[in-house]
C-alpha cells in the first residue's frame, strides 16, 4: 500500500516538510542507509510528514506525489571541511530515515526524484554540534527544471436553444502575468457533446490561466476569435503544474454561456511603505475573485474634493485588463488585472499623487457586462508585511501628503550628537479627519533638553512660513497643514533682518570664508566682533569635486541687502568703517560659469564701534 504525501500550493509549487534531529559520526561515500539505524552511531533522523499547504477553493493542483514513487538523497559540506553524499536515503513506511554525521555545523540538500528525475528539493543548516533536536526542510521545485504534464477531463452546461448555438469550444494556457498565450498549449474542440479533454505534455513548471472560449464558429488559432462577435462564454481557472508530476483532473464547468462575471469583493487599498517621493506614493490594491468568467477587473480611481465628495466628470485614471500598463505607464508598478482563481486575491499596485484626496471602485468584467461596482472596504483589513491598510481607524478616502520644510542654511539637531544641513527635510502623513501640526522646533538652551533644534549662524529659529512668502519678516507663522494637501514652509531666523534672496540656491557654507585682512580670525556666525574699522576678506574656494559642484565665475556680496561688490575674483575685501556699530546680514553670491543660476551663502558679522 502507497503512503501518499499531499503535496499543495500557494504559489505554483508544491511543498512538503521534512524533519531531521540528532547528532553522530561522519559518513562519506554514496550509501543507502536504512531506518533500523547503524550499530554505534548516532545521526540524523528523518522524518517525512505530510503537509497541507494554503490554496485557493477552485486551483487545479497536481495529484499527489506517492511515497513509494519517490527516491530521497541527502548532500552536503560541513563547517569542519567534511562532506556527505550523495547519498540515497530509504524511507520507511513510518516516514523515518536515519543519516550519521560528524558533530560540525552543515549545510544540507535533500532532493526527492521520480522515475530517475529530481522534482523537489529543499535546504536546511544543521548545527550538530550544539545537538538539535531537529532540522526542518521545506521542499519546492526551486531550480528544477523536469516537465510535468496536464490531463484534465472537463464537463459544462449547454442546452441547445437555451444558450444559442455553440459551434466550437477553444482551449489554451496563458501566462499569468503578460495574459498572452503560451504557444502550443492551444486545443480546439467541434464535437458539442457536454464534455472534452484537455491533455498536454512537457509543460514548463510553474502557473498557469487555463481559458475555455465557448464560440459560435469555428476557427485555427486564437488571433482568429472575436472577442465582441463570436464568444458566447468564458471560463478561467489557475492550473498548477510541477516537475515530473500530472495535473490530472475533472473540471465541472458551470453554466457560463451568456452570463456576466460575479463581483469581487473584499477590494482593499494598501499603502506600500517608504514609497514616498514629494510627488507620489505607490499603493497596492487587492481584492478577492467571486468568479470564474471573468476577461479582466477594471478599476476607477475617483479624485475627491473633500472627505465625502468625488470630484465631477470622469475618473482620475480607469484601469483594467488592457490597458493597466499603457494607461499611464510612469505610474504603473507591479500586478496587474488580469483573471485571477475564483477565491483567489489579485493584486496591482499603482503611483498615486501625494497631496490629493482618492478613492477606488472595482469590477469583473466580460463581454456581457459587469455588476455593479465594488466599494473600498475600510474596516476590518490587517496591515500586510511592508504595508500599512487605508481604514477608517487612520485615514479618510485614500491620501498621502508631504510635509517639506526648507531650513535656510540652518543646522538641524535631532539629538545631542546629530546634527545636518540639508537644503530641506520632508516628512509624509496620512490625512484622517484633521490637521496635521508642523514639527515643532525648541530653543537652544544650557544644557539641552529639548530637540529638534534648528540654528542658522548661531540664531534660533523663531517660526515656519509658506515658502511663496516674498517678505519673511512679515508672513505669518504657519503651525499646520491645509488638510490632506501638500505644504512647502521655509525657516526664519533670530536678528530681526530678515533678507530674501530669491531664486538662488545655496551656496554650501564649506566653501565661503570670512576672516579679518591679514589674520586668520573667523568672523562668520558672529564668531568674532569687528572692531576699529576692520576689513573683511571672503574667499569662495573653488569646488572640491567639479562633477558635483559647479566652477563660479562672477562674485557679489550684499550687506543687508545692499550690494557693495560685484567682481570676477573669488577674494573680496568689505570695509567696515562706514558701518555702525550692531549686527549685519551677509550673502556671498556667486554666478556659474556658462550659465544663469546664482548660488548664494548667508551668514551675519558682528560690528563694534
Amino acid at each position: 500500500m502507497k503512503k501518499n504525501l499531499l503535496f499543495f500550493a500557494a504559489a505554483f509549487f508544491s511543498m512538503i516538510a521534512v524533519v531531521l534531529s540528532g547528532c553522530a559520526d561522519n559518513l562519506t561515500g554514496n550509501e543507502t542507509v536504512t531506518g533500523s539505524g547503524i550499530q554505534g552511531k548516532r545521526g540524523l533522523t528523518i522524518v517525512v510528514s505530510n503537509y497541507e499547504g494554503g490554496k485557493a477553493e477552485r486551483t487545479i493542483l497536481p495529484d499527489a506525489l506517492a511515497l513509494d514513487d519517490l527516491t530521497f538523497s541527502i548532500e552536503g559540506k560541513s563547517s569542519t571541511s567534511g562532506t556527505v553524499g550523495p547519498l540515497t536515503i530509504t524511507v520507511e513506511t513510518d516516514g523515518t530515515a536515519y543519516v550519521p554525521l560528524a558533530a560540525a555545523v552543515w549545510d544540507l540538500t535533500l532532493t526527492a526524484s521520480k522515475d530517475g528525475k529530481p522534482v523537489l528539493k529543499g535546504y536546511a543548516n544543521a548545527n550538530l554540534v550544539s545537538s538539535p533536536d531537529r532540522v526542518r526542510f521545506t521542499m519546492k521545485p526551486y531550480d528544477i527544471t523536469t516537465k510535468g504534464n496536464v490531463d484534465l477531463r472537463c464537463t459544462y452546461t449547454y442546452i441547445d436553444g437555451v444558450h444559442g448555438e455553440v459551434k466550437s469550444i477553444f482551449v489554451a494556457l496563458f501566462d499569468t502575468v503578460s495574459g498572452n498565450m503560451i504557444s502550443g498549449t492551444d486545443y480546439k474542440e467541434t464535437t458539442i457533446n457536454g464534455s472534452f479533454n484537455y491533455n498536454k505534455t512537457a509543460l514548463e513548471p510553474g502557473s498557469y490561466y487555463f481559458q475555455v472560449f465557448f464560440l459560435n464558429k469555428t476557427v485555427t488559432n486564437y488571433a482568429a476569435i472575436d472577442e465582441a462577435n463570436d464568444v458566447m462564454g468564458y471560463y478561467g481557472d489557475l492550473l498548477i503544474v510541477d516537475p515530473g508530476n500530472t495535473t490530472d483532473k475533472d473540471i465541472a464547468i458551470p453554466d457560463v454561456i451568456g452570463e456576466m462575471p460575479a463581483a469581487p469583493s473584499e477590494f482593499s487599498a494598501y499603502l506600500i511603505d517608504d514609497s514616498e517621493d514629494p510627488d507620489h506614493y505607490n499603493v497596492k490594491f487587492t481584492w478577492k475573485s467571486n468568479s470564474t468568467n471573468e476577461r479582466y477587473f477594471k478599476i476607477e480611481i475617483k479624485e475627491y474634493t473633500d472627505a465625502s465628495t468625488p470630484k465631477t466628470g470622469e475618473a482620475w485614471k480607469t484601469l483594467d485588463g488592457t490597458n493597466y500598463k499603457t494607461a499611464a505607464s510612469d505610474l504603473y508598478v507591479s500586478g496587474n488585472l488580469l483573471p485571477v482563481a475564483k477565491d483567489s486575491k489579485g493584486e496591482f499596485v499603482y503611483k498615486l499623487k501625494t497631496g490629493v484626496l482618492y478613492d477606488a471602485t472595482i469590477t469583473a468584467v466580460n463581454k456581457f457586462g459587469s455588476k455593479e461596482p465594488v466599494e473600498r472596504i475600510t474596516t476590518g483589513i490587517v496591515d500586510e508585511t511592508g504595508c500599512t491598510a487605508f481604514d477608517s481607524t487612520n485615514s479618510v478616502r485614500i491620501n498621502r501628503l508631504a510635509a517639506i520644510y526648507y531650513l535656510k542654511n540652518g543646522t538641524l539637531s535631532t539629538d545631542a550628537s546629530t546634527s545636518i544641513s540639508p537644503t530641506r527635510v520632508i516628512e509624509y502623513h496620512t490625512y484622517k479627519d484633521a490637521n496635521i501640526s508642523l514639527k515643532t522646533i525648541h530653543k537652544t538652551a544650557a544644557p539641552q533638553e529639548n530637540y529638534p533644534v534648528l540654528v542658522r549662524n548661531g540664531l534660533d529659529f523663531t517660526r515656519w512660513v509658506r515658502n511663496e512668502s516674498s517678505d519673511e519678516s512679515e508672513a505669518a507663522a504657519v503651525t499646520e497643514t491645509d488638510a490632506w494637501r501638500n505644504i512647502e514652509v521655509k525657516a526664519v531666523y533670530e536678528s530681526g533682518i530678515e533678507v530674501e534672496i530669491p531664486g538662488y540656491t545655496d551656496l554650501p557654507a564649506a566653501r565661503v570664508s570670512a576672516v579679518i585682512e591679514s589674520t586668520t580670525t573667523d568672523v562668520k556666525n558672529g564668531a568674532n566682533e569687528i572692531s576699529e574699522n576692520k576689513k573683511i576678506k571672503i574667499t569662495v574656494s573653488p569646488a572640491a569635486d567639479p562633477a558635483t559642484e559647479p566652477e563660479y565665475e562672477k562674485y557679489e556680496v550684499k550687506v543687508n541687502g545692499v550690494s557693495v561688490i560685484k567682481t570676477t575674483s573669488n577674494e573680496m575685501l568689505i570695509d567696515t568703517a562706514p558701518l555702525e556699530g550692531g549686527t549685519y546680514v551677509v550673502n556671498v553670491l556667486a554666478l556659474a560659469k556658462d550659465s544663469t543660476q546664482w548660488y548664494t551663502n548667508t551668514f551675519i558679522i558682528k560690528v563694534s564701534k
